[in-house]
């Protein structure tokens, strides 16, 4: 695509996403629990409080404490307890789940070119793989992996809300096993899903580290201070869509060299990380709604 092409789809994406009306805003229980969590002087009271505002995300934390993959002998009916219990970074990343289901996918009308539920479940996949490999490695992002893996194909439900007839063009491109879908996404309309999921992300005013990964998930070596993260995001995203693909006919290239080299590690982690993630799914399944 020459420049002139490239400049009247960047045009057509401004304006698209300059009409786009009724996206929810980031929901405010995250903000709060986000503000509560990244200040170093906050209790486990605090963010108990917060927690306790919410109905659906203290359900789903009391489900969480209380589920066999804890194995407490009595079971726990308090937020204080259960906060304490899993740990704060864990409510961080159960809010976070939480909150993008049901104030992100759960409101948007029903996906015209992707399954929603495979979608949620690459999402979650994804997320799931980026915090036990950022574990495993004791990578210094491990406390934002979780996150970034959740969020780094979200501009793909908003380009599927405005963009619904070009995406299904995209799809069948796809198909043809020869491309991928930032490819086929740059052949067609000329920007990709990472780059409208920035713009969502500066709307909802997330954390510019948590940006890196959405727009260099497929070359993490070009988020530059953020190449550590994005390549632990690009690993788990290859690994989860492998395993439990929503492109079903994507071509998906071997990951390069330079990912496992930008995460400090080598292609030998995928047989332990295929592990973790099985084992992380089966956990988080009923309670994420994975099934």
């Amino acid at each position: 695509m020459d420049q002139t092409a490239q400049e009247v789809s960047r045009i057509k994406l401004q304006q698209a996403l300059a009409t786009l009306e009724h996206l929810p805003p980031m929901p405010e229980i995250l903000i709060r629990l986000l503000q509560v969590l990244e200040d170093p002087d906050s209790t486990v009271d605090q963010v108990a409080e917060v927690v306790s505002t919410d109905a659906a995300l203290s359900l789903s934390l009391i489900r969480l404490v209380n589920s066999a993959s804890f194995g407490l002998i009595r079971r726990l009916t308090d937020i204080r307890e259960a906060v304490q219990f899993v740990g704060t970074n864990e409510t961080k990343n159960l809010a976070i789940a939480v909150a993008v289901k049901t104030g992100l996918i759960g409101r948007m009308p029903s996906c015209h070119a992707f399954d929603r539920f495979k979608l949620w479940r690459h999402f979650v996949g994804t997320a799931l793989g980026a915090h036990a490999l950022a574990c495993r490695l004791r990578h210094p992002a491990f406390r934002s992996a979780f996150t970034a893996g959740l969020l780094h194909d979200i501009g793909l439900v908003v380009l599927d809300r405005v963009f619904p007839h070009d995406l299904q063009f995209i799809v069948s491109e796809l198909e043809r096993k020869t491309v991928t879908l930032e490819e086929a996404e740059q052949h067609i309309i000329g920007f990709s899903h990472g780059e409208v999921g920035v713009w969502l992300g500066e709307q909802w005013d997330i954390p510019r580290t948590l940006l890196a990964p959405m727009l260099h998930h497929e070359r993490p070596w070009e988020g530059r201070r953020d190449a550590g993260l994005c390549a632990l995001v690009a690993i788990a995203d290859w690994l989860a869509m492998s395993s439990d693909p929503f492109y079903k006919s994507a071509y998906r290239p071997p990951l390069d060299p330079k990912v496992f080299e930008a995460a400090g590690t080598t292609e030998d982690i995928l047989v332990a990380l295929r592990t973790d993630l099985a084992r992380e799914m089966d956990r988080m399944a009923t309670l994420l709604e994975l099934t």
